[in-house]
């Protein structure tokens, strides 16, 4: 799933998407540089209002577009 991840940060141009994690959270990532890889399993995304997110990529169950 990071392989994935990182194809979709490294495409031009692009193509915003959300991280559905399980009990149906959902987090935006608009632009490349709202994500941050913190570990093997918890990337930070932030928000466009300035909050942040910390996801444990042990949650998510889908990349939606």
């Amino acid at each position: 799933m990071i392989g994935v991840l990182r194809q979709l940060l490294a495409a031009r141009p692009l193509r915003p998407f959300r991280l559905v994690l399980t009990g149906g959270w959902e987090s935006p990532v608009t632009a490349a540089d709202r994500m941050t890889f913190m570990d093997g399993e918890t990337v930070r995304v932030e928000m466009e209002d300035g909050k942040t997110h910390i996801v444990d990529l042990r949650h998510l169950v889908e990349i939606r577009s």
